[in-house]
């Protein structure tokens, strides 16, 4: 039976029907490309936060040197464990992975140390220290964030190690190998490393 317009009441439900599965199928398709900026998005906010923790580390690090008040050390996650004071505000267990050196950037001596809290990567550092066994951080930054491992290589000149003090030895490692690996929500990860080549060593 057709209604006063010419339709019938099949035509009007397939009608409904058609525009319903269009309207799925928008939905579907806005959803997956919303997703996968929405996934672009949080990849970059990693690549960023790990792009400036690498730019301040090679900064900072070819400035590096020893003797006086200035020192070199890699520590190795959970090979030594400190109270806080010189390794950390508050920090008490296994020390993750973590470098600490005097530089010289710009006329100005620092004492900085770079180390990953959980996801955090951070940074404190001491300006004109006296003592490079006992610093007293003037600041404590977080520079990254979505850090799922900060993995440091130093090279003696014959082989790699993990860990080191230099301080005492009057001489710096020959080059440093820094690996920073962000991770994103869905447990991907994205490994970025470079090494450094320290002018002052030897």
């Amino acid at each position: 039976m057709k209604n006063k317009d010419g339709l019938t009441l099949l035509e009007i439900l397939i009608a409904i029907s058609l525009l319903s599965i269009l309207g799925v199928t928008i939905n579907i398709a806005f959803k997956s490309g919303f997703d996968a900026w929405l996934t672009a998005q949080r990849r970059v906010e990693i690549y960023q936060d790990i792009r400036m923790s690498l730019d301040m580390l090679t900064r900072e690090l070819p400035g590096a040197f020893v003797g006086g008040v200035g020192g070199f050390r890699g520590i190795e996650e959970g090979s030594v464990t400190y109270d806080g004071g010189g390794f950390g505000p508050n920090y008490i267990g296994e020390d993750p992975d973590s470098i600490e050196f005097t530089t010289l950037v710009e006329g100005n001596i620092y004492q900085v140390r770079y180390y990953l809290d959980g996801t955090t990567m951070r940074r404190c550092h001491e300006t004109n220290p006296d003592d490079f066994a006992d610093p007293v951080w003037d600041e404590i930054n977080d520079i990254g964030t979505h850090i799922n491992d900060f993995d440091i290589r130093y090279w003696n000149g014959s082989a790699w190690t993990s860990d080191g003090d230099w301080t005492t030895t009057g001489t710096l490692p020959d080059a440093v190998e820094i690996t920073i690996t962000g991770i994103d929500s869905e447990g991907n990860i994205f490994p970025f490393r470079t090494t450094l080549f320290l002018a002052n060593s030897g």
